[in-house]
């Protein structure tokens, strides 16, 4: 299978992209439900998650340190949208050694669409979870101060899950 595999991408070619994260925080409090991040069973709907990787970048002067000990101190503030699950990631190995991402997990496409139906354009839903999660909107807005955030203009992709090893 590997062999095929190879063959058909790119996985063989030089420069092999890839880095190992390490997590450094998420929201135990989600409502995303643990499982499958993509399912297609007989009879049943498939499970098709988003998968959101949005890279992160220290701003001037602020350090990994700073970044790691503001993130384990505060990541207990967030609340993420329904059906959404954030993840911290530093870079352990590989092309982003010691870089962030933010990684959402988002239970379908449907439930990306009802805060983000567009690229970047966020929907009433936003704004009235925003106003209701307000320690939430500050922490990011602390955020910001030390590095960017998940968006535009940062470098992200949000992939839609189509295959995974079955349980």
């Amino acid at each position: 299978m590997l062999a095929r595999w190879r063959r058909l991408g790119t996985y063989g070619e030089l420069p092999t992209l890839f880095t190992d994260y390490r997590l450094l925080a998420d929201n135990p409090r989600s409502t995303v439900t643990p499982g499958p991040r993509y399912r297609d069973r007989p009879g049943e709907e498939p499970v098709a998650r988003v998968i959101g990787i949005h890279n992160l970048a220290l701003r001037a002067g602020v350090t990994e340190e700073m970044f790691d000990r503001f993130i384990a101190e505060n990541h207990h503030r967030i609340d993420d949208y329904p059906d959404w699950r954030f993840h911290v990631l530093k870079g352990e190995r590989g092309n982003r050694l010691d870089q962030y991402v933010m990684m959402m997990e988002i239970a379908s496409l449907d439930a990306l669409d009802v805060f983000y139906p567009e690229p970047d354009i966020a929907t009433g839903e936003a704004a009235e979870f925003a106003a209701v999660h307000r320690d939430t909107k500050q922490m990011y807005e602390e955020w910001k101060q030390l590095a960017s955030f998940s968006g535009s203009p940062q470098i992200y992709t949000d992939y839609l899950a189509v295959a995974e090893n079955p349980a």
